[in-house]
């Protein structure tokens, strides 16, 4: 069943908003009334109507049909109901009465408190939203509470608030101008890097083929160091072959022995100014002139025996 139920009175250009809890209410301009209204233009004290809380539904039980009372622009009858978001009426006195109900309440969960008195704010939505036909109550609660809010801060809670949102404003397009500034930096460093990187690949690739040629260098000339002992494991007690070519030295001077040089001299030369006669050619193996040195070559078979000793004939080394 209902607990009560919310009147909102519009007297003039004054409102309010009141809540009444009982199961009967008297409404009018006499002192005994339980919501007691002083209209323009009715100094009388009277009682204007009444309702009652029947089947948890109020109800109209009472009223005065000399006042002309009207419920929802329709004239009031006793006995009907009165639903949520009713209006009624007084004729020529400026003054209306906006029923809303409650909830159901819990019969298991009570409260040991005062029923609170409802701010003027909620009171003025809840009237303007009655008024205009309209029953958004949330929009206009919101509306009005926003409004009501911003009434009470004052101009210099205004204005810091204003300063302080200036400088948010203001540090944050700081912090994202900076944030830019560093990510752009951080960009730049970071190609260049690439490219130190790219440079020192392209070194590095350089300095392995050079260790690469250094490396087959070393391997080749150990081979050719290394090329009698190898003969010798690889190819011990084998056949070989065996080449040589040696040149003929002068004793004493140590000078390659040359062949005399091919020209002829001329029959027909005269002797110079001197009278000395012509060059003579030369004649035999010499170690001056441009000649062809004497060279043999020698050819022949061995056999290798071990120890490092190959047997192969006389006439093969008959030079050395």
């Amino acid at each position: 069943m209902a607990t009560g139920i919310i009147i909102h009175i519009t007297v003039g250009a004054e409102k309010r908003t009141e809540f009444f809890p009982d199961e009967r209410i008297r409404i009018g301009s006499d002192e005994t009334c339980d919501l007691q209204i002083i209209a323009p233009g009715r100094p009388e004290r009277m009682l204007w109507f009444e309702i009652e809380n029947s089947d948890g539904m109020y109800r109209v039980v009472e009223f005065d049909d000399a006042l002309g009372l009207s419920i929802n622009g329709n004239p009031l009858r006793r006995y009907i109901a009165v639903s949520d978001g009713d209006v009624v009426v007084l004729p020529e006195s400026m003054v209306s009465f906006a029923f809303f109900s409650l909830e159901t309440k819990s019969a298991l969960i009570t409260t040991n408190r005062e029923t609170p008195h409802i701010s003027r704010f909620i009171e003025d939505a809840a009237l303007e939203a009655a008024g205009s036909g309209k029953r958004d109550d949330a929009k206009a609660f919101l509306r009005e509470f926003v409004r009501e809010l911003y009434r009470e801060i004052s101009w210099t809670t205004k204005a810091i608030t204003l300063v302080l949102l200036a400088a948010f404003v203001t540090g944050i397009l700081y912090i994202g101008f900076a944030l830019s500034s560093e990510l752009k930096k951080s960009r730049e460093q970071s190609e260049l890097q690439s490219q130190v990187i790219q440079d020192l690949e392209k070194k590095l690739g350089t300095t392995n083929d050079t260790i690469s040629e250094l490396d087959k260098t070393n391997k080749d000339l150990m081979k050719t160091v290394s090329l009698a002992p190898n003969l010798r494991v690889e190819y011990g007690t084998g056949v070989c072959l065996i080449i040589g070519l040696y040149d003929l030295v002068d004793k004493k001077t140590g000078k390659v022995l040359r062949y005399a040089d091919a020209a002829k001299p001329n029959p027909y030369e005269q002797p110079d100014e001197s009278g000395a006669p012509p060059a003579q050619p030369q004649i035999g193996l010499t170690t001056e002139g441009n000649g062809s040195p004497v060279e043999y070559d020698f050819i022949g078979t061995g056999f290798h025996v071990g120890g490092g000793y190959i047997v192969t004939n006389r006439h093969v080394v008959q030079p050395w």
